[in-house]
Parts: structure tokens; sequence; C-alpha cells
């Protein structure tokens, strides 16, 4: 019997990992470090699965109503504060779209573009080919 679970450990005629990856030190460690990490992993996530189910006869209500709580802090204040922003994000928005169209030369002409270019065509000419919410005119 003792022969045969030697015959099954033995390498024989196998190479060590080590004569594959040439013995280069980098390529070692890689292979080692990601085992490692794999077999950490297997062990962790075995003893999360146990440790759910020995919870599972335990109460976690406390905990379950803490984070319930917690989510409804977060939902309420932001029910609360975000109306007030809408105003200033559509201002933001609005100005966005004048800044795109100055940089394109769309929209309503100023005083100070109509002095400098008296045959620039008329507003919004050059633009209507954009997309409506790109244009202001």
């Amino acid at each position: 019997m003792l022969e045969a679970i030697k015959k099954l450990f033995d390498t024989g005629d196998f190479m060590s990992p080590g004569d594959c990856y040439r013995w280069n030190p980098a390529l070692v460690r890689l292979h080692l470090s990601s085992d490692l990490a794999i077999g950490l992993s297997y062990v962790a996530i075995s003893l999360t699965f146990g440790a759910f189910i020995i919870a599972q006869g335990r109460s976690a209500y406390w905990f379950s109503g803490a984070i319930k709580f917690i989510t409804a802090v977060a939902s309420v204040t932001t029910a609360v504060l975000l109306p007030p922003l809408v105003p200033k994000s559509e201002e933001l928005v609005r100005g966005a779209e004048l800044s795109a169209d100055r940089k394109l030369g769309c929209g309503r002409p100023t005083e100070s573009s109509s002095k400098k270019s008296s045959n620039a065509g008329a507003p919004g000419r050059r633009c209507e080919s954009l997309p409506r919410s790109w244009r202001t005119v």
C-alpha cells in the first residue's frame, strides 16, 4: 500500500516547474505569487461561506436596521438638497451652450463682434447644420 502511494506522488521523468520557466526569477515569482493569491482566495471564500452559514442562525436585525437608517438619511438629504440645485444646473447648461455658440461663431452677434466683422452674414447661418440643442438662435 505504501508503495502505491509513493508511486502516486512520484514525479519520475517530469521536469520541475523551475526548469520549465528556465529558473527566471521574475517568472517564478509571478507564478508563485499568483498561485498563492488564488489559494488564499479559495480559503477566504470557504471561511466566508462558513461564517455565512453559521450566521444564518443569528438575527442581524439591529445591523440591518442601522444600514436602512443610514440609507434613509442619505435619501432624505438628497431629496431636500437637490431641488434648489436644478436652476443652477440649467444655468450651467445654458452657459456651456452659449460658450459653444461663441466658439463656433453661431448665435446672435454681440456689438463687439458686429463691429469687428460687418460682413459676417446672418446670425446663426453657419450653425443650421448643428443639432438644435447646440443652437441658441
